[in-house]
């Protein structure tokens, strides 16, 4: 059983883990992208206030591709931790709780689970039966000490 509840945890976890790699990987690419702007708290206006404050000039190769956000990098990092970093928490924990047959392990990746299904919303129904399947492999697998 221990096999199956170890490949259920992990069938399980590629979706979400995909999505949070992801986004993940899009925001460290923000980071290290020098024509992405990052907001100074004024944020960008349709009439292009903040982009007017920008000097670009001809030569420049961010003058014909350049991004804006009104987000701090701040701001991006601690929404990158919470939620991707956070879907990426409740995805080891789980399989570890399988893995390791430790099913307190299992139960905190599926409440971590739950509680990532609130800032993901499009992706709620996902993370919910994510962590519901996480709950079943902790009450499947049994620890080590106990099969004797």
């Amino acid at each position: 059983m221990r096999l199956g509840a170890v490949l259920l945890a992990a069938v399980a976890s590629v979706p979400l883990g995909l999505v949070a790699i992801r986004a993940f990987a899009i925001e460290v690419s923000n980071f290290r992208d020098p024509c992405f702007h990052w907001g100074d708290g004024s944020g960008t206006t349709s009439s292009g206030s903040f982009r007017s404050s920008l000097r670009l000039h001809p030569g420049d190769p961010c003058a014909t591709r350049s991004e804006f956000t009104s987000e701090t990098k701040t701001g991006s990092v601690i929404r990158v931790l919470i939620v991707p970093g956070g879907v990426l928490a409740a995805i080891a924990f789980g399989i570890l709780g399988a893995v390791r047959t430790r099913p307190l392990f299992a139960v905190v990746g599926a409440c971590l689970m739950f509680a990532e299904a609130i800032p993901i919303f499009s992706l709620a129904p996902v993370a919910v039966l994510t962590g519901g399947v996480y709950l079943f492999v902790a009450k499947r697998v049994r620890p080590v000490d106990a099969v004797a």
